[in-house]
Formats: C-alpha cells, structure tokens, sequence
C-alpha cells in the first residue's frame, strides 16, 4: 500500500477515525505533542542530541547515517510496539471501538521529514495503511494557535468562589450544551487551593493544543448542503459554554486573543449565598492535609495580608476550618468583584433570596401570584459626580436598577401567567442588605427579587419545634408551584437578555432648539445583530414606560415634548427580543 501524506485538515478529520503516531523523541513528546497521540519515539533524547550535534558540527551525511545506524536497533521493536498501542487504541479497557477502518494509522514527526518517513516505510511494508502528517507537528501546532484568533459565539458562566460553576458547566454537558472545561484542562481549580487533588499541570504549548482540539470539536464546520442542485454551506456554530476565569490557571495561561473574546462575552452570574459557596468549599477542601492547606495558605499571604493570613492558618490548625476558609472566601469574593469590575459587558444581576414561600407569618397573608423585586433609586454609584444632572432633568427614578426592574416586570408578566411582578422603589427591604448591593455600588444594573409575603420563622432558623410552631427552612414550607413560577420569572429574563442585541451606543437627545418634537439620535450596538430600535416613553409622573415606537433608523423626531416625557431607547433583535433600555444624554 501506497503512503499518503496528508495535509492538516484532513488529519484533523482522519485522527477521529485511526491513531496517529507521534515518533518524536520522548522529550519532545513530553513537552507537547498533539492531543491524543501515542507516543512512538524513534530516536531516544540522547540519539536525537547525538545526531543533531553531528549535523551541526559535521555533516547532514553523518548524521544521516548515525540516525540510520539507530534505526536498524529499532527496526525490529517499532512494528510491536505499533501493534501493541494499536490494539490499547482499538479496544480502550476491553471495549473495541466499532465503525473503525482496522489498519489505518498516521504517523507525525516535527516537520513530516526523516523521521517520519522511516517509519511510515517501515509500518507500511509491516502492512499498516500509512498516511503521513504535511509539516509534521510544526504544521499542527500553527493551526493551533490559528484557532484563538478566530471568532467564537461564547457565553461565561461567572459567580463568586464557591458556586459550583464547575458542577453546573458538567450538567449542560451532560445535557447536551457545548461546554470547554478550562479547569479540567489545565488540571487546575484556579484558586491557591487548585492543585489540591490534581493531576500534574501540563506545559503551556500542550495546554493551548488541548483547548484548540476542543474548539474546534466545539465550534462547528461548514456542512455543504445541496438543495435542487444548488450548493450552499450552513454554518453549524452554536454556543460554547464556558467559566469565568482569571487569565492563568495554575501555570495555565489562556491565549491572549481568546481571553479577550472570553471578556467581551455574555457573562451569566451564578448567585449563590455566602453561607452556602462557605460551606460547599469546607466539603470540597476541608479534607486535605492541614500542612498541604497552609503551603496554599502562604502562596497568597502577599495579598491576603500578614494579619488575615496570621489568622487563617490559626484557624486551621484549632481545627476550625469554617473560619479559616470565611477569610479566604472574603478575600476571593472582593478578588472577583474587581475583575468584574474590569470587564464592560456585565448588563444585568438578578439576586435572589428568599424565594419559594407563599404565606408570611403574624399577618397570615397566603399569595402566589406576586413577587418583589427591589432597586434603588438615586443611583450609589458616583452619584456626588451626576447628582446636579439628575436633578435638573428629573431622572431620580431612571437610573440602571430602576430600568433594570422595570424590564424584569415587562417580561416576567409578558411569558409568566398568574404572576404580577411588584416593584418596590428601594433597594433592598427596609435596613437590609442583599449580595446584589455590591453590583449597584460599583455601577451596574442589578436588583433584588424576593417572594411577596416573608415567614420569618422559616428564615435563619435552626430547626426545631417550639411553643406548637415549626421553625426552620424545610421542604414541606415550599410552594412549589409559586418557586416554580418565580424561577421562570428569571429565565424569561435571563433568556431574553441573551437573545437580545447589546443596549445601543451613544444615545442623545438633542437640545439645540427650544419645540414642542423631541429629537433622538443614537449609534448601534457593540454587539449583536439588530432588527431596529423601540423608542419608549411615559409621562414624568408615570412607573412604567406607556408607549413603544418601532424605527429601523438611527434618529426620530417624535411628536412628544421633552418637558412631559421621558425616553429611552432599545436594541431590537432579529426575532423581536429586546435589549435594556438607555436613557438619552444631554447633546448641544
């Protein structure tokens, strides 16, 4: 049989379906190779130094014939070995591997030269179908880091320290979603605690060969499709699922241009309580060696401080883990609020507590078919900067949150039936706090959605029975049907948002005349593509936007007084979802 060489597409295609062989030397196969290769060196390292020092120094002819004298020594073993890792390849712990041409193999060295061809000659004449790789592993490892500087639709599953994402992420998986596990990849859990339980990291060159091998099994091809003779391609990239990281895990670096892509994505927060990601990280970590957990301890005592770190470890070492790992926790938790802080796409944080019990208690009142959602008025967020701003245009009610409640109401009652969504105009119950408050203080749109009615012998109670009254937070206290309807609240919301094109740029209302039209102009969004634009006004005195006017253009001039209304403007995409709403500037 003939040996073909192949180029890198179609080796891409054909590793599915036979094992490739890498015959590189075992160093260089350890420092990278291509994922799932089996290792089938030619030369040993000290055989490899022996003859590149002979090229160097003598002659390419020396050399060829040192390489040649090696090679006899391997002549008779590499058929055996080859016939041994096939089978390990064909039938993976006693399962064979069905629809696989049997005696197809490709073989790879550095750049599809000597090496490669030897052993291609030697397997071929052993009676193996021999296809060789063009350029050999150097060919692959450009088109590796050709696949980060390509464009992907992804979507980042964020949340605090704690929050499970991983376990959420293998869910979707399983459940068919295109998730990339960069932890699982990199053999790193991200935080000083993520070796812990790890297999060895790999180098950074075979980390990025692995996440360009899940790219591109993940982001879809071009499928030709013939329709009455006609032929087309069609574009089968969905969505990748992926987690909100730091730039390096471990020593796992993220390729640069794909970071980026990763910042700029839709971002999906993952909001869990405190006392809850708490105690999921003391099961997760508590179970390790103390002194491994000290060693983690002191990698970040830089920046934990000299104090805190002084008391974790003391912590620790009493055996009083939960506070040992609530200062590591904190410290992990104000880490990740600054880099969400330096990300720019973060449109939205819906936080919910307190969510599934329709009766409160004392008053005795039973609802399901109504719910709060709480946000702030004067908006925290520099507000000494823009309070003069505010006043005189009388945007007291029209800052991010607020618009933010308004359009969970809009779309919780548009897809929820028998659910009336309520607005309260504070950010939170009456002197209480919610985890959305550090999102509203740092200047992004989020709120508070809490059940109607509160049983405050269901909250933060241990549970017991006392004075003929069931305390605690048990199951048979859920409305299931109201928890129901309430979680739905969020994904309409969630899914809508996701849908919809990014809020539109540069949105002005144009003040250069005194009249009674109102002038509007505006850019389009950064992201997204875009059906039009809804124009939305209400009354000064109004909660809710009254109106909605459709335009496909970048301006209007509607027949409204910019005295009596106010105004905002939204992305429309393609299939009718809508962006949040930005209130105009002021433009001279």
């Amino acid at each position: 049989m003939a040996i073909e060489k192949i180029d890198i597409e179609k080796f891409l295609k054909l590793s599915a379906e036979c094992p490739v062989f890498d015959v590189r030397s075992p160093g260089e196969y350890l420092h990278a190779h291509i994922p799932g290769a089996l290792a089938l060196p030619l030369f040993t390292d000290e055989q490899r130094k022996i003859i590149g020092t002979a090229y160097k120094q003598e002659s390419r002819q020396v050399a060829v014939k040192k390489g040649l004298d090696f090679f006899s020594d391997r002549m008779k073993s590499i058929p055996v070995e080859t016939e041994e890792l096939f089978n390990g390849w064909k039938n993976p712990k006693g399962k064979e591997k069905s629809n696989l041409n049997t005696n197809q193999i490709i073989v790879h060295c550095w750049r599809g030269g000597m090496r490669s061809g030897a052993v291609a000659w030697l397997l071929d004449l052993y009676g193996f179908k021999v296809y060789t790789l063009k350029g050999g592993y150097k060919v692959f490892r450009n088109w590796a880091l050709a696949q980060f500087e390509k464009e992907y639709k992804i979507n980042i599953l964020g949340g605090y320290t704690g929050s499970g994402k991983t376990g959420v992420l293998q869910e979707m998986k399983r459940k068919g979603k295109k998730v990339i596990d960069l932890e699982g990849l990199a053999s790193h859990k991200g935080s000083a605690f993520g070796s812990l339980g790890e297999k060895p990291q790999p180098g950074q060159e075979m980390f990025e060969n692995l996440l360009a091998i899940e790219l591109y099994k993940l982001a879809g091809v071009e499928e030709q499709i013939n329709t009455n003779g006609d032929i087309y391609s069609k574009n089968l990239t969905a969505d990748i699922w992926i987690e909100d990281e730091s730039r390096h895990i471990g020593t796992a670096g993220i390729p640069k241009t794909f970071w980026d892509q990763m910042r700029k994505s839709p971002l999906y927060f993952l909001d869990i309580p405190f006392e809850e990601r708490l105690n999921h990280l003391v099961t997760t970590y508590g179970v390790f060696d103390k002194k491994d957990l000290v060693n983690s301890i002191m990698r970040i005592q830089k920046r934990l401080g000299g104090l805190e770190t002084k008391h974790a470890i003391n912590f620790l070492l009493e055996n009083n883990v939960k506070d040992c790992f609530s200062i590591l926790l904190r410290y992990y938790d104000k880490l990740y609020t600054n880099g969400l802080n330096n990300r720019e796409n973060i449109e939205a944080v819906l936080n919910n507590d307190i969510m599934g019990s329709n009766n409160s208690n004392e008053t005795n009142i039973i609802n399901n078919t109504q719910v709060r959602v709480f946000s702030e008025g004067l908006p925290y967020y520099q507000l000494d900067k823009n309070a003069s701003t505010i006043r005189q245009l009388g945007l007291e009610n029209d800052g991010k949150s607020r618009q933010l409640a308004r359009y969970v109401k809009e779309i919780g009652e548009r897809y929820v039936d028998n659910l009336q969504v309520v607005m309260i105009y504070r950010n939170d119950r009456f002197l209480r706090g919610g985890d959305h408050t550090p999102y509203v203080e740092n200047g992004f749109a989020a709120v508070r959605i809490t059940e109607m009615n509160e049983n405050f012998t269901r909250q933060h109670q241990d549970v017991r029975l006392e004075n003929g009254i069931q305390y605690g937070d048990l199951p048979e206290h859920i409305d299931f049907e109201y928890l129901r309807k309430n979680t739905a609240l969020n994904l309409a919301t969630l899914a809508n948002l996701a849908k919809a094109p990014a809020m539109p740029e540069a949105v002005k209302i144009d003040v250069k005349e005194l009249g009674n039209t109102t002038k509007l102009n505006w850019q389009p969004p950064k992201s997204g593509k875009v059906k039009g634009y809804y124009i939305l006004l209400r009354e000064t005195t109004s909660a809710f936007w009254q109106k909605k006017i459709f335009t496909d253009q970048l301006q209007i001039i509607l027949p409204y007084s910019k005295d009596n209304y106010f105004f905002a403007v939204q992305s429309v995409g393609e299939n009718g979802n809508e962006s949040l709403p930005v209130v105009p500037e002021i433009s001279r």
